[in-house]
């Protein structure tokens, strides 16, 4: 069988596909359309993203480059999003590459690895109790514990200024045992049995019938607009009708308006969910972002909450 010859998309206006021969090592069998490939490019190197695997090319195989390397193990892209992206490709006569890479997250265009690290989560330790006389005079220090309590899961280290909690506060409370640091990677989880954290609250008439209205349309694709004043319990609403989307096996897609409403919204559906949640808005980091985008891929459900303004989402 003649060696496998790989068609790229690469991240370029050129509306073709390039043709390299398989990195030193890699077998046929282990590549998939969607994979990312290190690849030369004239005097530089690219990340390309696997179309197909051919046996021929328009190029003598003898000067096809080789692939530098298989950067994926599975491809990053899903079947249903890149078929879309083809779509997209050809209906707007729009180079496939760029396509292709602008679906990525930045940090996965330029070769990172497409797996959540390791991060410090902070936690009350067990026991703690803002009573303790050690922070009876110490204000900032118990204005951080009482945060951290409202997130019993943890919170990870990147966000603590987002939740506006001191390092030098955490650190004092660590050298006194009242709060724990743990290391975590995040990954897939079991499914929960019981997805409230929280008990939910009795639905008043009008929130009972939006909510069997939405529920009975679960099955496809409608759209409902709650319309209500603050205050009034659309959110409620919302939340129970997440548990359902939850208990079902799926995911849920939460948009809010302003990026200073995160914080809050994310610690009323923490104490609420048993659940994994990613926060995406313009102003969290690449590394953030990333980790956001690789736990909406995974198969556990989880909730993804991110401004109206920037809700292209995997």
């Amino acid at each position: 069988m003649p060696d496998a010859i790989l068609r790229l998309a690469l991240p370029s206006p050129l509306r073709r596909l390039f043709d390299y021969r398989a990195p030193a090592g890699v077998l046929r069998a282990q590549l998939q359309p969607g994979m990312r490939l290190r690849v030369p490019f004239g005097r530089r190197e690219m990340i390309g993203i696997l179309v197909e695997v051919t046996d021929t090319s328009e190029v003598p195989v003898e000067k096809l480059k080789p692939a530098l390397a298989l950067l994926d193990a599975t491809p990053p892209l899903p079947p249903a999003l890149f078929k879309l992206c083809l779509w997209t490709s050809q209906y707007y006569q729009h180079s496939l590459g760029d396509t292709l890479s602008w679906a990525l997250p930045v940090l996965l265009r330029q070769g990172e690895l497409a797996e959540a690290r390791q991060e410090r989560f902070w936690s009350v330790a067990p026991g703690a109790s803002l009573d303790d006389p050690r922070i009876a005079r110490a204000p900032r220090q118990r204005e951080a514990l009482a945060t951290l309590a409202q997130h019993p899961h943890g919170v990870a280290h990147q966000l603590l200024s987002k939740l506006m909690l001191s390092k030098d506060s955490l650190d004092l409370l660590l050298a006194k045992d009242l709060v724990q640091v743990e290391i975590r990677k995040h990954a897939p989880g079991a499914r929960h049995e019981h997805w409230l954290a929280q008990p939910e609250l009795p639905l008043n008439p009008e929130q009972r019938a939006a909510y069997e209205a939405i529920r009975a349309g679960f099955d496809s694709y409608h759209a409902f607009l709650l319309a209500g004043v603050t205050g009034s319990g659309k959110t409620e609403v919302y939340l129970q009708l997440i548990r359902e989307t939850l208990e079902a096996g799926k995911q849920a897609l939460v948009l809010i308006p302003e990026i200073n409403l995160g914080p809050q919204t994310l610690a009323r559906f923490e104490q609420r969910f048993n659940a994994r949640i990613a926060l995406i808005h313009s102003a969290i980091n690449d590394r953030e972002r990333l980790e956001a985008w690789l736990a909406a891929g995974t198969a556990t459900p989880t909730l993804l909450s991110a401004p109206v303004r920037h809700c292209l989402r995997r």
